[in-house]
């Protein structure tokens, strides 16, 4: 007998939350699992295009799909592995899977979402060195892990959408600032309909709180001072690209 999952291959998936990590995905993720007509994978974070393990030539994209088993008769599915934009390979193996996709970029001052990054890998036991010391002598062991150890990388959002829109038109992208989905919830959702074409949500979804490790605490100021002069040109960049500017959250 065929299973559900066998019977989706031809319905590619319709859209995904690309990045960025510690910038709202999770919220994110939480609100688009309440629309009616979006079909969210079980799981968040799926890790699917950014796995160099996999056979690129000929990937099976059957174990992708086998996620979507109990919501393939929703109208739109979805996923969300927010390191989609800074893992380089990952951009364009989305667009030989589906060049119609859509992505759903949200973003967060890149000083505060180094800092919650670097905060959380802490809070793991992953990491023994000083936010001072991890983002400049730790960036080295980059090398060594670049998925945990990405602090000050991950935060380059110009040289991400250079890369985006080499392979995707602008209109198939959709930005969101995490502090838009932070401070007016429901004009950020809605935009976010508008963007997939389907109407809004029928009553706000219940909020959950991801931001538990956000507690108020701030790093040293001349680390942000020195994180500020970092990210400006590629902040200008950014601005450039999609006319998007974020606010300082320090």
């Amino acid at each position: 007998m065929m299973t559900r999952a066998a019977q989706i291959p031809d319905r590619r998936l319709n859209f995904l939350v690309a990045g960025v990590m510690k910038g709202g995905t999770s919220a994110l993720w939480n609100y688009l699992r309440q629309h009616p007509s979006i079909g969210m994978a079980e799981s968040k974070e799926l890790h699917f295009f950014d796995n160099d393990a996999f056979d690129w030539a000929k990937p099976d994209y059957d174990l992708l799909h086998s996620n979507f088993d109990g919501v393939a008769d929703h109208k739109l599915l979805g996923e969300a592995t927010p390191g989609s934009t800074y893992w380089p390979p990952c951009i364009e193996r989305i667009r030989a899977y589906n060049s119609g996709i859509r992505l759903i970029v949200t973003l967060r001052d890149p000083v505060a979402r180094a800092y919650s990054h670097w905060r959380m890998v802490t809070s793991n036991n992953r990491e023994t060195m000083s936010f001072s010391e991890a983002i400049r002598e730790g960036r080295s062991r980059i090398s060594e892990s670049p998925r945990i150890y990405s602090y000050v990388e991950r935060g380059f959002y110009g040289i991400q959408f250079e890369r985006i829109f080499s392979f995707f038109p602008r209109e198939q992208v959709h930005i969101v600032r995490q502090v838009d989905l932070l401070r007016d919830p429901a004009k950020t959702l809605s935009c976010i309909a508008e963007f997939l074409e389907i109407p809004s949500w029928p009553e706000m979804p219940q909020p959950e709180n991801y931001y538990s490790l956000d507690d108020g605490t701030i790093p040293k100021e001349d680390d942000v001072l020195y994180l500020r002069q970092l990210y400006r040109d590629d902040m200008g960049k950014l601005f450039e690209l999609t006319g998007i500017s974020i606010p300082d959250e320090f």
